[in-house]
């Protein structure tokens, strides 16, 4: 019931977050009629990009996660103590991952149109080195 409950919570995050890429396009139309020394705004779109795929991976990797480790399926490959010492490592990135995910989402949502220059710096840098940590995360995973 875990593994369900937690990849119903990704996907409605995720459905929740597509409708969101409207306004945060519009807040890179506003940031960019402004008149900052940055005029270059892709990293939003490419954290955008990066939370949606993301998402998709952490919360597909929960029925991953509920056939590799349960009791039916790979019954013979694993003894019972490497099925739990994977499982817990296999868990903690996606927990990672998932910290991650909220992390970029809600730095995506800060209103940057409004911010200085400094400020949106931050928040670029902060959503560029995000965007690393969970690719790789990703990868791992």
């Amino acid at each position: 019931m875990h593994y369900h409950n937690r990849f119903k919570a990704h996907t409605d995050s995720f459905k929740l977050e597509s409708k969101l890429k409207e306004s945060i396009l519009d807040k890179v139309s506003v940031a960019e009629e402004r008149e900052l020394r940055l005029k270059d705004f892709s990293w939003v779109t490419n954290g955008l990009n990066r939370l949606f795929r993301s998402r998709r991976v952490l919360s597909y990797s929960y029925p991953f996660a509920f056939y590799m480790f349960g009791e039916e399926f790979f019954k013979d490959e694993m003894t019972d103590e490497e099925r739990e010492i994977k499982k817990n490592l296999f868990e903690d990135q996606q927990q990672q991952l998932e910290s991650n995910v909220e992390k970029l989402s809600m730095s995506l949502e800060e209103p940057f149109q409004q911010f200085s220059q400094d400020k949106v710096m931050d928040i670029r840098m902060r959503v560029i080195n995000l965007s690393v940590t969970i690719d790789t995360l990703c990868q791992k995973m």
